[in-house]
């Protein structure tokens, strides 16, 4: 038997894991670079337990060897051993389990993507000038309407029957947090949406102060509890 190398076992596993991800291995500079493959039908254990080759976004991804390296996909190894993955496409960065990244911030039509996981965007902001009559909270002194849409890249959550990604809290100019409002021009909702699947969805609601910016707060779990939040700040259309 081969002796085990660990060394060359966990570079096998990061490497792998941009191989597989048709990423460019980025240090000093991006490249790609050619490699043979060999292919053997490498059977991989945990505790004894053989593990399979799919990883939770559906990706079939076999263990292969180059230069007498044995690479194994990160994804699907830190996934059966418990660990969810994260890629930063922004620094070129892997987290692997627990990360305390600081909130992301993006603008209107930019997309939060959260690597194999999902991704969200906010599509627009429109005032509204309808205004419920049967409402009897306090009168906002503007409605907005917000559309975002959301893909479910690689959550299976069996509660909840799929992701589910509805606007978590609104922020206006005057930094007060606000509520949701019944508007009759809500025509689209969130809903479950398995993997593979794209939901567009909108949301109203009602603004103290009249101005810019206005800060939307995303908060998403995945089957692990592992919760991913980003703030979209946009600016107030009366404002434009």
């Amino acid at each position: 038997m081969k002796r085990f190398n660990g060394k060359s076992f966990m570079i096998g596993l990061i490497i792998g894991a941009l191989v597989f991800s048709s990423m460019a291995v980025a240090f000093a500079a991006s490249y790609t670079a050619n490699l043979k493959a060999y292919y053997r039908d490498i059977k991989v254990y945990v505790d004894d337990r053989k593990i399979g080759y799919t990883a939770s976004n559906g990706a079939y991804a076999e263990p292969f060897i180059v230069d007498g390296t044995t690479y194994i996909p990160l994804r699907l190894f830190s996934e059966k051993l418990g660990k969810n993955v994260l890629w930063d496409e922004k620094t070129n960065s892997i987290y692997i389990g627990k990360h305390n990244e600081t909130e992301k911030h993006y603008q209107l039509y930019e997309t939060w993507t959260v690597d194999g996981l999902f991704s969200v965007r906010v599509n627009s902001i429109k005032v509204l000038s309808d205004r419920n009559e049967y409402y009897d909270g306090e009168e906002p002194a503007q409605v907005v309407l917000i559309d975002y849409t959301y893909e479910n890249l690689g959550i299976n959550d069996e509660y909840m029957g799929g992701l589910f990604v509805d606007v978590d809290k609104v922020m206006d100019s005057g930094r007060n947090m606000c509520q949701t409002y019944p508007s009759i021009s809500v025509t689209k909702y969130a809903q479950p949406t398995p993997i593979g699947g794209i939901c567009n969805a909108q949301t109203a609601y009602g603004l103290k102060t009249v101005g810019s910016p206005i800060k939307v707060y995303f908060s998403v779990h995945d089957e692990n509890y592992n919760e991913y939040t980003a703030v979209f700040e946009l600016e107030n259309p009366d404002y434009l």
